[in-house]
Protein backbone atom coordinates (compact mmCIF):
# COMPACT_ATOMS: atom_id res chain seq x y z
CA UNK A 1 0.00 0.00 0.00
CA UNK A 2 2.60 2.45 0.93
CA UNK A 3 4.72 1.31 -2.19
CA UNK A 4 1.23 2.16 -4.62
CA UNK A 5 0.55 5.61 -2.50
CA UNK A 6 4.37 6.83 -3.26
CA UNK A 7 3.97 5.56 -6.93
CA UNK A 8 0.78 8.11 -7.02
CA UNK A 9 2.45 11.13 -4.97
CA UNK A 10 5.39 10.61 -7.95
CA UNK A 11 3.01 10.51 -10.65
CA UNK A 12 0.57 13.87 -9.63
CA UNK A 13 4.26 15.62 -9.21
CA UNK A 14 5.69 14.83 -12.46
CA UNK A 15 2.58 15.83 -14.22
CA UNK A 16 2.38 19.33 -15.55
CA UNK A 17 -0.78 21.53 -14.54
CA UNK A 18 -3.12 22.50 -17.07
CA UNK A 19 -2.83 25.41 -18.68
CA UNK A 20 -5.35 28.12 -18.39
CA UNK A 21 -8.06 27.65 -21.20
CA UNK A 22 -8.90 30.23 -23.92
CA UNK A 23 -11.99 31.09 -25.00
CA UNK A 24 -12.04 30.38 -28.90
CA UNK A 25 -13.74 34.20 -29.49
CA UNK A 26 -10.65 35.54 -27.58
CA UNK A 27 -7.59 33.30 -29.06
CA UNK A 28 -9.28 33.76 -32.79
CA UNK A 29 -8.83 37.87 -32.97
CA UNK A 30 -5.58 37.78 -31.02
CA UNK A 31 -4.01 34.79 -33.62
CA UNK A 32 -5.88 37.02 -36.53
CA UNK A 33 -4.00 40.61 -35.18
CA UNK A 34 -1.00 38.88 -34.77
CA UNK A 35 -1.08 37.62 -38.07
CA UNK A 36 -1.48 40.33 -39.35
CA UNK A 37 2.06 42.07 -39.24
CA UNK A 38 3.33 39.13 -41.37
CA UNK A 39 1.06 39.22 -43.66
CA UNK A 40 2.25 42.75 -44.62
CA UNK A 41 5.45 41.35 -44.77
CA UNK A 42 5.17 38.82 -46.93
CA UNK A 43 3.03 41.06 -49.48
CA UNK A 44 5.67 43.73 -49.39
CA UNK A 45 8.26 40.80 -49.49
CA UNK A 46 6.23 39.22 -52.87
CA UNK A 47 5.95 42.91 -54.41
CA UNK A 48 10.03 43.45 -53.73
CA UNK A 49 10.65 39.96 -55.57
CA UNK A 50 8.68 40.50 -58.45
CA UNK A 51 10.40 44.19 -59.40
CA UNK A 52 13.05 44.09 -62.16
CA UNK A 53 16.55 44.34 -61.05
CA UNK A 54 16.52 47.95 -61.98
CA UNK A 55 13.30 48.81 -60.25
CA UNK A 56 14.78 47.06 -56.86
CA UNK A 57 18.09 49.24 -57.08
CA UNK A 58 16.10 52.01 -57.70
CA UNK A 59 13.31 51.37 -55.15
CA UNK A 60 16.62 51.06 -52.47
CA UNK A 61 18.22 54.65 -53.23
CA UNK A 62 14.44 55.96 -53.10
CA UNK A 63 14.11 54.80 -49.83
CA UNK A 64 17.72 56.10 -48.61
CA UNK A 65 16.81 59.32 -50.56
CA UNK A 66 14.09 59.55 -48.10
CA UNK A 67 14.96 58.90 -45.19
CA UNK A 68 17.71 62.09 -45.57
CA UNK A 69 15.04 64.27 -46.82
CA UNK A 70 13.26 64.04 -42.99
CA UNK A 71 16.99 65.35 -42.08
CA UNK A 72 15.19 68.89 -43.79
CA UNK A 73 13.67 69.35 -40.34
CA UNK A 74 16.83 69.21 -38.49
CA UNK A 75 17.80 72.39 -41.03
CA UNK A 76 14.87 74.31 -40.81
CA UNK A 77 15.42 73.75 -37.28
CA UNK A 78 18.86 76.05 -37.18
CA UNK A 79 17.74 78.25 -40.26
CA UNK A 80 14.62 79.24 -39.09
CA UNK A 81 13.79 78.58 -35.64
CA UNK A 82 17.59 78.89 -33.89
CA UNK A 83 18.23 81.50 -36.26
CA UNK A 84 21.50 82.04 -35.32
CA UNK A 85 23.19 81.43 -38.58
CA UNK A 86 21.44 84.88 -40.25
CA UNK A 87 23.45 87.38 -38.11
CA UNK A 88 26.01 86.60 -40.84
CA UNK A 89 24.89 84.53 -43.63
CA UNK A 90 28.30 84.35 -44.98
CA UNK A 91 30.91 83.49 -42.03
CA UNK A 92 28.73 82.02 -39.11
CA UNK A 93 28.03 78.42 -38.25
CA UNK A 94 27.26 76.60 -35.19
CA UNK A 95 27.79 73.20 -34.28
CA UNK A 96 24.79 72.14 -35.41
CA UNK A 97 25.36 73.19 -38.59
CA UNK A 98 28.68 71.73 -39.06
CA UNK A 99 27.57 68.44 -38.20
CA UNK A 100 24.25 68.62 -40.90
CA UNK A 101 27.21 69.76 -43.33
CA UNK A 102 29.51 66.70 -42.49
CA UNK A 103 26.48 64.37 -43.17
CA UNK A 104 25.27 65.58 -46.14
CA UNK A 105 29.67 66.16 -47.98
CA UNK A 106 29.53 62.26 -47.83
CA UNK A 107 26.10 61.78 -48.93
CA UNK A 108 26.09 63.28 -51.76
CA UNK A 109 29.16 61.43 -52.86
CA UNK A 110 27.37 58.17 -52.01
CA UNK A 111 24.74 59.48 -54.30
CA UNK A 112 26.25 60.38 -57.35
CA UNK A 113 28.79 57.36 -57.08
CA UNK A 114 25.50 55.10 -56.88
CA UNK A 115 23.44 56.92 -59.82
CA UNK A 116 26.74 56.32 -61.96
CA UNK A 117 26.57 52.80 -60.93
CA UNK A 118 22.84 52.84 -61.56
CA UNK A 119 23.24 54.51 -64.69
CA UNK A 120 26.15 51.93 -65.72
CA UNK A 121 24.66 49.04 -65.27
CA UNK A 122 21.17 49.92 -66.84
CA UNK A 123 22.19 51.67 -69.54
CA UNK A 124 20.49 54.82 -68.36
CA UNK A 125 21.62 58.40 -68.28
CA UNK A 126 19.49 60.76 -65.78
CA UNK A 127 21.09 64.30 -66.24
CA UNK A 128 18.30 65.93 -63.94
CA UNK A 129 19.63 63.90 -61.06
CA UNK A 130 23.75 63.75 -61.90
CA UNK A 131 23.60 67.86 -62.36
CA UNK A 132 21.91 68.21 -58.95
CA UNK A 133 24.20 65.75 -57.32
CA UNK A 134 27.32 67.48 -58.56
CA UNK A 135 26.03 70.73 -57.88
CA UNK A 136 25.20 69.78 -53.98
CA UNK A 137 28.51 68.16 -53.59
CA UNK A 138 30.45 70.90 -54.97
CA UNK A 139 28.29 73.67 -52.68
CA UNK A 140 28.50 71.45 -49.46
CA UNK A 141 32.56 70.70 -50.44
CA UNK A 142 33.16 74.28 -50.50
CA UNK A 143 31.06 74.98 -47.22
CA UNK A 144 33.42 72.76 -45.31
CA UNK A 145 36.66 73.88 -47.09
CA UNK A 146 35.99 77.50 -47.40
CA UNK A 147 34.11 77.35 -43.55
CA UNK A 148 32.00 80.03 -45.65
CA UNK A 149 27.95 80.23 -46.32
CA UNK A 150 26.31 77.40 -43.82
CA UNK A 151 22.66 79.76 -44.36
CA UNK A 152 22.98 79.40 -47.88
CA UNK A 153 23.88 75.90 -48.32
CA UNK A 154 21.42 74.67 -45.59
CA UNK A 155 18.56 76.35 -46.76
CA UNK A 156 18.96 74.79 -50.14
CA UNK A 157 19.63 71.84 -48.56
CA UNK A 158 15.73 72.30 -47.59
CA UNK A 159 14.70 71.61 -50.87
CA UNK A 160 15.13 67.88 -50.38
CA UNK A 161 11.52 67.78 -48.05
CA UNK A 162 10.59 66.28 -50.94
CA UNK A 163 11.87 63.28 -51.58
CA UNK A 164 9.87 61.32 -48.63
CA UNK A 165 7.22 62.19 -50.65
CA UNK A 166 8.43 61.04 -53.73
CA UNK A 167 9.92 57.46 -52.40
CA UNK A 168 6.68 56.81 -51.16
CA UNK A 169 5.23 57.70 -54.72
CA UNK A 170 7.39 55.40 -56.35
CA UNK A 171 7.15 52.37 -54.11
CA UNK A 172 2.78 52.55 -54.06
CA UNK A 173 3.41 52.54 -57.38
CA UNK A 174 4.96 49.64 -57.31
CA UNK A 175 3.16 47.78 -54.90
CA UNK A 176 0.17 48.80 -57.65
CA UNK A 177 -1.72 50.80 -55.25
CA UNK A 178 -1.67 53.89 -57.27
CA UNK A 179 -5.12 53.65 -57.38
CA UNK A 180 -5.85 53.96 -53.62
CA UNK A 181 -6.50 57.38 -51.53
CA UNK A 182 -3.17 57.01 -49.56
CA UNK A 183 -1.23 57.60 -52.90
CA UNK A 184 -3.32 60.15 -54.29
CA UNK A 185 -3.22 62.22 -50.95
CA UNK A 186 0.82 61.76 -50.61
CA UNK A 187 0.78 63.19 -54.63
CA UNK A 188 -0.89 66.16 -53.59
CA UNK A 189 1.29 66.73 -50.93
CA UNK A 190 4.01 65.95 -52.90
CA UNK A 191 2.82 68.78 -55.49
CA UNK A 192 1.96 71.13 -52.71
CA UNK A 193 5.59 70.59 -51.47
CA UNK A 194 7.37 71.15 -55.05
CA UNK A 195 5.66 74.61 -54.92
CA UNK A 196 6.79 75.54 -51.78
CA UNK A 197 10.18 74.64 -52.89
CA UNK A 198 9.58 77.52 -55.58
CA UNK A 199 8.75 80.04 -52.82
CA UNK A 200 12.06 78.99 -50.70
CA UNK A 201 13.96 79.38 -54.10
CA UNK A 202 12.48 82.61 -54.35
CA UNK A 203 13.52 83.51 -50.65
CA UNK A 204 17.14 82.28 -50.97
CA UNK A 205 17.07 85.06 -54.31
CA UNK A 206 15.81 87.75 -51.93
CA UNK A 207 18.47 86.83 -49.19
CA UNK A 208 21.44 86.96 -51.65
CA UNK A 209 19.82 90.39 -53.47
CA UNK A 210 19.51 92.09 -49.84
CA UNK A 211 23.42 90.57 -49.40
CA UNK A 212 24.64 91.00 -52.54
CA UNK A 213 27.46 93.22 -51.91
CA UNK A 214 29.12 91.66 -49.08
CA UNK A 215 28.24 88.06 -51.07
CA UNK A 216 30.27 89.31 -53.73
CA UNK A 217 32.67 90.63 -51.75
CA UNK A 218 33.31 88.14 -48.95
CA UNK A 219 32.80 84.54 -51.01
CA UNK A 220 34.64 82.87 -53.00
CA UNK A 221 34.72 83.55 -56.56
CA UNK A 222 34.38 79.03 -57.33
CA UNK A 223 32.06 78.79 -54.27
CA UNK A 224 29.38 81.84 -55.81
CA UNK A 225 29.70 80.71 -59.03
CA UNK A 226 28.16 77.58 -57.56
CA UNK A 227 25.36 78.86 -55.68
CA UNK A 228 24.22 81.10 -58.62
CA UNK A 229 24.34 78.20 -61.22
CA UNK A 230 22.87 76.24 -59.15
CA UNK A 231 20.06 77.92 -58.29
CA UNK A 232 19.53 79.45 -61.79
CA UNK A 233 19.24 75.32 -62.71
CA UNK A 234 16.73 74.97 -59.73
CA UNK A 235 14.61 78.04 -60.17
CA UNK A 236 14.26 77.75 -63.56
CA UNK A 237 14.60 73.94 -64.67
CA UNK A 238 14.84 71.23 -62.48
CA UNK A 239 11.80 72.04 -59.93
CA UNK A 240 9.58 73.44 -62.77
CA UNK A 241 10.12 69.80 -64.06
CA UNK A 242 9.74 68.12 -61.58
CA UNK A 243 6.35 69.62 -60.54
CA UNK A 244 5.04 69.29 -64.28
CA UNK A 245 6.10 65.70 -64.25
CA UNK A 246 4.44 65.29 -60.49
CA UNK A 247 1.39 66.94 -61.48
CA UNK A 248 0.72 65.11 -64.44
CA UNK A 249 1.44 61.58 -62.93
CA UNK A 250 -0.94 62.75 -60.33
CA UNK A 251 -3.61 62.74 -63.03
CA UNK A 252 -1.67 59.60 -65.11
CA UNK A 253 -0.15 57.38 -62.44
CA UNK A 254 2.84 55.85 -63.93
CA UNK A 255 6.54 54.98 -63.32
CA UNK A 256 8.29 57.50 -66.11
CA UNK A 257 10.57 54.62 -66.78
CA UNK A 258 7.67 52.70 -67.44
CA UNK A 259 6.23 55.55 -69.68
CA UNK A 260 8.93 55.82 -71.66
CA UNK A 261 9.57 52.36 -72.41
CA UNK A 262 5.49 52.08 -73.77
CA UNK A 263 5.68 55.33 -76.08
CA UNK A 264 8.69 53.17 -77.52
CA UNK A 265 7.24 50.40 -77.94
CA UNK A 266 4.24 52.36 -79.22
CA UNK A 267 6.80 54.29 -82.04
CA UNK A 268 8.36 50.89 -82.93
CA UNK A 269 4.99 49.15 -83.96
CA UNK A 270 3.88 52.52 -85.78
CA UNK A 271 7.39 52.25 -87.54
CA UNK A 272 6.79 48.82 -88.43
CA UNK A 273 3.33 49.32 -89.18
CA UNK A 274 4.79 51.74 -92.01
CA UNK A 275 6.98 49.61 -93.14
CA UNK A 276 4.21 46.50 -93.42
Amino acid sequence: MSGNTAARSESTMLQKPAGKRTSPLVSAPAAAAQSIPSMHRRAGARACSTLKPKERMFWRLACVRGLLGFMTIWAIRIVFIENDLNTNRIYASTDESWRLMTIMLPYFIFEEGSLLYFDYRFKTFSKELHLHHILAFIGFYFNCYCHTQHFYGLKIFILEMSTPFSCICFCLLKLRMERTLAWKINQLILIYVFHFRTVLELMIWYDIYNDWSYFKEHSPFLQMANVLIGLIALTFWLTPYWTYKKTAQFFHPVDWDLQKNTEKQLLRKKEDSKEN
